[in-house]
């Protein structure tokens, strides 16, 4: 079954620029590995300095994987000092659609 996530923080205005251009260089890490099947980063419109990254991967053991890269540490490492609270908040998230498998065949109003 397939893991999505969406990784959460905030980024002290004093490293707005190094932050994205981590974030940037690191999406590009991602998306190439194996198991990635999305790696979206995005800020909010009303405060840029908050980021929020939706990711994909095929399942549980891509997702082990990745976070076994050593361009996983290195951007974690990299970001730390600029991070409110020095550390990503992770949120586990559940495809509604596939809820009950896919030969599920209740509507969903």
């Amino acid at each position: 079954m397939k893991k999505v996530l969406l990784a959460q923080f905030t980024v002290a205005p004093s490293g707005a620029e190094v932050v994205r251009q981590l974030v940037v260089e690191y999406a590009h890490a991602v998306r190439a590995e194996k198991g990635n099947r999305l790696f979206a980063p995005t800020t909010r419109q009303d405060d840029p300095n908050s980021y929020l990254i939706f990711e994909e991967y095929e399942n549980d053991e891509a997702f082990a994987v990745h976070l076994s890269t050593a361009h996983c540490a290195a951007f974690n490492a990299a970001i730390a000092p600029w991070i409110h609270g020095g550390a990503t908040t992770l949120i586990e998230l559940v495809d509604i659609e596939s809820v009950g498998g896919a030969n599920d065949s209740r509507t969903l109003v």
